[in-house]
Parts: C-alpha cells; structure tokens; sequence
C-alpha cells in the first residue's frame, strides 16, 4: 500500500501495510502536524537543531515571537515527540510552546569570573 498524506504545509509518502503506514503517518504527524504555534496562532514556524556536548536539541520555533516547542527523543528508535509536560508530569499551557525566559528556574547559567581590578591587569 502507498498512501500520500497532507498536513498543513507538508505533503508525505507512506509505503507498506496498513499499520506500516499508520505508524509512518503517525510518527510524521506528531512533529509535523504541531506548525502552529498555540500560544498565539501564528504559522510562521522554524524548524531548529542545535548540537551541544553531544547532545542533540530539535525545536519548532515561531520567527516573530520567539516561542519555542521542543522536542524529545526517545531510547528505543530515536523517534521525536513533542514535550507537552513539565518535569513534575503536569500538562504545559499552550500545548508546549512557550516563550524563552532567562530568568525561568531550569535555565542554566555560565558562572562567569568576576572582573579584575585595574592593579590585577598584565599590561
């Protein structure tokens, strides 16, 4: 069985039984059916990958306020999942989007050094 499927601005090919494909569509749908930023309604959305220390972020974010939902990944196949939930298993508002804070708790900060004192300077 070939099936072609359209969500939003996305078009996909599925091939194989009909759980195959089932699975397949699934798996496309739950990254990308999520193009719309709940927060606000805006379908002006990114797609962002960052590597840091050899862990990988994936993020949809929204390119005119900055609202971001991110994205798991899990053990088993590596397949991505949208994380609608905090930590603490509640359900996030907004599905998930949500706008950067800096001063949010889970952000982490880089401990900077404090300035030298001009008498502290090589030169």
């Amino acid at each position: 069985m070939k099936v072609t499927y359209k969500t939003g601005k996305f078009t996909v090919e599925a091939e194989g039984s009909s759980t195959e494909v089932f699975e397949q569509l699934a798996s496309f749908d739950s990254v990308f059916g999520n193009c719309v930023n709940k927060a606000n309604g805006s379908e002006n959305i990114g797609f962002r990958h960052r590597e840091v220390d050899g862990n990988h972020y994936y993020e949809l974010y929204d390119k005119d306020t900055f609202h971001v939902l991110k994205f798991g990944k899990t053990k088993k196949d590596g397949s991505l999942f949208p994380r609608r939930k905090d930590a603490d298993g509640n359900w996030l508002p907004d599905g998930g989007w949500a706008k950067f804070d800096p001063n949010a708790p889970n952000v982490k900060q880089a401990k900077s050094e404090p300035a030298k004192a001009d008498g502290d300077m090589p030169f």
